[in-house]
């Protein structure tokens, strides 16, 4: 969504079918919005708009939030689902939705997501039997649970699956993980600004603890 705003701030009549080909038409032959326009009209469409927080202003998250409601008077037969932090949405509600809220993992979550991170990991990354890669990802799953909880500051940001992925991803490439948050977030930051900018021979002015 925050990448059509300003489109939609200056085409409020915009429809969805002309949102969608916006990205699909870009990417792909390009599809004629008849034929877009008929599909979504039909239900034949399940559409997924992303990051209504990420409209940073809360007068333009506003007009964005009612364009939705908007498209999904237009297109009922489909089904919606929109994604949002909880204090962007609440700030810029819809009206007549159901509001679902993703649950913080249990501490057997965790441990079950590490696993099965760890062993998709090996299948992917290492050579062997299949017996001594299952070895290889319950050892490094198990040090990084054990590193989780002995921390302080990590099981509670854990119990969410985006930091939960970025410290999995942390500990593959070090061997080991920060035991703070902050410590971590640098960690992080280096590591996606540093890192994968050097795979890719990208260089930056600004070095990834200066951004």
């Amino acid at each position: 969504l925050r990448e059509h705003t300003e489109y939609l701030q200056a085409n409020p009549g915009a429809s969805l079918a002309e949102i969608a080909l916006r990205t699909v038409n870009n990417e792909s032959p390009e599809i004629p919005i008849s034929w877009m326009e008929g599909q979504l009209r039909s239900g034949r469409g399940l559409v997924l708009l992303d990051g209504l927080d990420e409209v940073a202003f809360v007068e333009e998250r506003l007009s964005v939030a009612q364009w939705v409601e908007r498209q999904m008077s237009v297109y009922r037969k489909c089904r919606f689902i929109l994604t949002s932090r909880p204090a962007g949405y609440r700030a810029t509600p819809l009206a007549g939705v159901d509001v679902l809220q993703v649950c913080a993992f249990t501490s057997e979550q965790i441990e079950n997501f590490i696993d099965g991170w760890y062993l998709a990991h090996a299948m992917h990354n290492s050579q062997g039997s299949k017996k001594a890669i299952q070895a290889q990802a319950e050892r490094e799953a198990d040090d990084l649970f054990y590193r989780i909880h002995g921390s302080p500051d990590l099981p509670e940001l854990a119990s969410n699956p985006m930091p939960l992925t970025m410290m999995a991803l942390i500990h593959s490439h070090q061997g080991t993980l920060p035991d703070t948050r902050n410590a971590l977030y640098d960690e992080i930051c280096a590591h996606f600004l540093g890192g994968r900018d050097a795979a890719k021979r990208i260089t930056r002015i600004l070095k990834p603890q200066q951004s």
